[in-house]
């Protein structure tokens, strides 16, 4: 386990004490992925931009969420490129 990953649960039981959340279960938010994805989006709803930072990070180094998010380029659409060639006289 990655010490930093450590550190966030540790801050993240922190911040939800200060919120009012008392019961973490700290060893199944590491282990289980579906407690930690409903305890985090829980705390995701708090005032404090801190925790809510704090969960979305801590939902990425957990895999829940994607380390990055792609880019999916649009190409735009072929348009018709064929000209009139011919005028109204003919």
């Amino acid at each position: 386990m990655d010490n930093e990953i450590l550190k966030k649960v540790a801050k993240l039981g922190v911040l939800a004490r200060k919120n009012g959340i008392i019961k973490l279960d700290y060893n199944r938010l590491l282990t289980d992925s579906a407690y930690a994805n409903q305890l985090l989006s829980e705390l995701e709803g708090s005032n404090d931009e801190d925790l809510l930072l704090l969960c979305l990070s801590l939902k990425v180094d957990l895999g829940i969420l994607p380390g990055s998010l792609t880019k999916t380029l649009v190409k735009p659409k072929d348009e018709d490129k064929t000209r009139y060639l011919f005028s109204s006289r003919g």
